[in-house]
């Protein structure tokens, strides 16, 4: 079974987040103020990192519980979220599990700025571990409608209602071999680039198809109520 991997974030989630305490996680790491969200929750993460800019509180109730603290500078060149999808990586070259199921929670909704950092180091993230990651899940669940977005380097399946809004992109500088099935404008075997091409495509069908042969894809469904996500194939 594959290790899953929850990254708690300093944006505020959805209503209560009673969902975040759902997702059954074998290692959590908070970055900076997801410490915040990790105590609001009552969730004791294995990892904090952080310069602590954005969580004022004070740190020993953290380690005292067993979370492993690493606290960065200031002044530096990458982000907390760059530093902790660092130790991830090495996390996962520790593991004989070669797959692992990531789900980022409180990385959406606040800068735009911040937002659009975060999306290019979790791309550079799944560039250098695509042969570690099993799937990567974006919950961006911070706005007033529920949204989940995902980032995918193999074959996706999604069942949904028919009508159903959803948006795919190329986040790598070509991704190739992409399939669409089950949309209202269906791809077989095209390349992608980074573009708006693949903006507020329609499912026209009960499961909706989505893989890639090469290359990252960023899928983002809005009002994402009564899915259910099935992962296929890693792409090689």
């Amino acid at each position: 079974m594959n290790p899953r991997i929850l990254i708690l974030g300093p944006c505020e989630v959805l209503g209560s987040g009673s969902w975040v305490k759902k997702i059954d996680a074998d290692f959590t790491v908070a970055v900076d103020g997801g410490l915040k969200l990790a105590r609001r929750l009552g969730i004791s993460p294995d990892l904090a990192v952080g310069d602590w800019d954005s969580y004022r509180g004070t740190l020993e109730p953290w380690r005292a519980q067993g979370t492993r603290i690493v606290t960065l500078a200031r002044k530096k060149n990458q982000s907390d979220l760059a530093h902790a999808l660092s130790e991830v990586s090495r996390q996962l070259k520790s593991q004989t599990v070669l797959r692992a199921e990531i789900i980022l929670v409180g990385f959406s909704g606040g800068r735009v700025d911040h937002a659009w950092s975060n999306t290019l180091e979790i791309v550079s993230f799944i560039e250098k571990n695509q042969k570690r990651i099993a799937y990567l899940e974006i919950a961006a669940r911070t706005l007033a409608q529920a949204t989940q977005i995902f980032l995918s380097t193999g074959e996706l399946r999604v069942s949904m209602p028919k009508r159903s809004l959803l948006s795919v992109f190329s986040v790598s500088r070509s991704a190739h071999g992409v399939r669409l099935t089950g949309l209202q404008y269906p791809l077989r075997d095209q390349t992608l680039k980074p573009s708006s091409r693949g903006l507020s495509n329609v499912s026209r069908t009960p499961k909706v198809e989505i893989s890639v042969k090469r290359g990252i894809l960023l899928i983002v469904i809005p009002q994402s109520q009564n899915l259910r996500v099935e992962w296929g194939k890693h792409a090689d």
